[in-house]
């Protein structure tokens, strides 16, 4: 592996109000349940669906009454601030064993950068380590995405959910990022990627292609849409500074996709 190449792990905890649940009441391990919302005047919005809850179509954002529609038997559970702040934190902790340049990305998703860890043990052993003592010694379900910039590192680790550790070299890009949704392109907003889909701009790839930058245009500014194209070719950032990039921690809604897990690393340029 390059000695110049960044190894940059983000972790992000797998549906993690529900985990929370589940782990203060475990009766609710393969249940139908959300997170949010009232349960007596079916009123509010979804915070996070359980997986067996997502399955059958319920997501995050989603309104209550819309939810009992589709399953009457759901069960709601309130939303517990303090029990997730502990288990946040209880995660951070435990990253720390591994690197100390962590940046926080919210309350349940970490940028680690790997790189003098790597060069002693291979990134894929570091990653199942991970995986698996979260999840026995703190019960966290989480997947990783491994890849040599931030975005790439967060684009990784939407590939795989539940418990999925994902690999994404510069050379996959193409192959892997391409292909995807241009909704699924992280940053671009819920008000923009309809209107680019509403263009012809429906996948990553279409958005790279050159023919169709000033179409781009017509909904975005020049430098975010350069922005965007350095992001997606692995060309943006690989430098996690928290003092400089932290963000608040905030409760932030997840959305879940399934790709197969990468089984090896060669390299990530």
């Amino acid at each position: 592996m390059k000695k110049n190449v960044k190894i940059i792990f983000h972790i992000d905890l797998n549906a993690f109000f529900a985990s929370c649940a589940i782990i203060k009441e475990p009766y609710l391990k393969d249940k139908v349940f959300v997170v949010g919302g009232n349960s007596t005047s079916r009123r509010g919005v979804i915070s996070t669906a359980s997986y067996p809850a997502r399955k059958l179509g319920i997501h995050s954002a989603m309104n209550i009454n819309d939810a009992f529609r589709i399953y009457p038997k759901l069960i709601i559970v309130p939303t517990q601030f303090s029990l997730y702040q502990k288990y946040s934190s209880l995660f951070f902790t435990f990253l720390k064993r591994y690197s100390n340049t962590i940046l926080e990305g919210s309350i349940d998703e970490a940028y680690v950068d790997m790189t003098e860890a790597a060069l002693k043990r291979h990134p894929l052993e570091l990653a199942k380590e991970i995986q698996e003592g979260l999840l026995k010694e703190h019960n966290l379900p989480c997947s990783i995405g491994i890849a040599s910039t931030l975005f790439l590192a967060k684009m990784a680790s939407d590939m795989q959910k539940p418990l999925g550790i994902t690999v994404l070299r510069k050379s996959d890009i193409v192959d892997k990022l391409f292909p995807l949704p241009i909704r699924d392109c992280y940053g671009i907003g819920k008000k923009t990627y309809p209107r680019l889909e509403g263009i012809g701009i429906d996948t990553i790839g279409a958005f790279t292609k050159p023919e169709n930058k000033n179409k781009i245009l017509t909904i975005m500014s020049e430098p975010s849409y350069l922005s965007y194209i350095e992001h997606i070719m692995g060309r943006s950032s690989d430098t996690i500074d928290p003092k400089k990039y932290a963000i608040p921690k905030s409760i932030s809604n997840e959305t879940t996709l399934n790709y197969n897990m990468d089984s090896s690393l060669v390299n990530l340029s």
